[in-house]
């Protein structure tokens, strides 16, 4: 009795799974088929991976998936035997996210201020996150800055000259990251101002007199 080929079949079907973001994953899919041909080698291939995961010739799917892939994939597994027939087994795999952290995308320009002129700086733009959803709450503990990421300052005296400034971007799971940036705070003049009032003076007539007014006024420019 010759043999007349019978293509593979299916003993039972692969059951959903789930994988997580970065995780590897290791799925031997060959025990789902068989063929009653003596001596046939089943040979898979598949569709619809995830990008990061392949399948053996021998049924193993392994590999490791990325962000950019968490959701549901509708995987297509077909087994070939020596012969050429053929037959499909479909099942759904789940990505999971992992949460990433936040990632300057561009680092923050160093920023130049003129005393007593107001400052505004939207940083939002100079920071992201991968995880679809996720948003970021802005902080810092040099300059006043809102959880949106927008700085805002009216620079006085005090603070003329260079200052290193800290931005922290932290997303909804608590994971963060920072930039630095040069905040440089150029002088404006100020007026000499009266620290006290001259008191009255009384001098006596044909008796030198001599008074330093000096301290009795002040200016809060450095240097001057």
């Amino acid at each position: 009795v010759e043999n007349t080929n019978d293509a593979p079949e299916i003993i039972s079907t692969i059951a959903s799974q789930i994988a997580t973001e970065d995780i590897e994953v290791i799925l031997d899919v060959s025990t789902s088929y068989t063929d009653v041909d003596s001596g046939d080698v089943l040979e898979y291939t598949a569709s619809e991976l995830p990008t990061g995961m392949t399948i053996s010739s021998s049924g193993v799917i392994s590999g490791v998936s990325g962000n950019s892939q968490v959701g549901i994939h509708n995987v297509i597994v077909t087994a070939t035997d020596n012969s050429g027939a053929e037959i499909t087994n479909n099942f759904e795999l789940s990505v999971e996210n992992t949460n990433d952290a936040p990632e300057v995308l561009s680092t923050i320009s160093d920023q130049e201020l003129i005393e007593n002129i107001a400052f505004n700086l939207d940083v939002s733009g100079n920071f992201t996150d991968i995880d679809i959803g996720d948003f970021l709450k802005f902080t810092s503990s040099d300059v006043d800055i809102s959880s949106l990421g927008v700085i805002t300052k009216i620079p006085d005296n005090s603070e003329v000259g260079a200052h290193a400034v800290t931005v922290t971007a932290t997303d909804k799971n608590s994971a963060s990251v920072t930039d630095t940036f040069i905040m440089t705070v150029e002088n404006t003049n100020d007026a000499p101002v009266v620290l006290n009032n001259i008191a009255d003076q009384v001098a006596t007539q044909d008796v030198g007199f001599s008074l330093d007014v000096s301290g009795n006024f002040t200016d809060i420019d450095a240097g001057e």
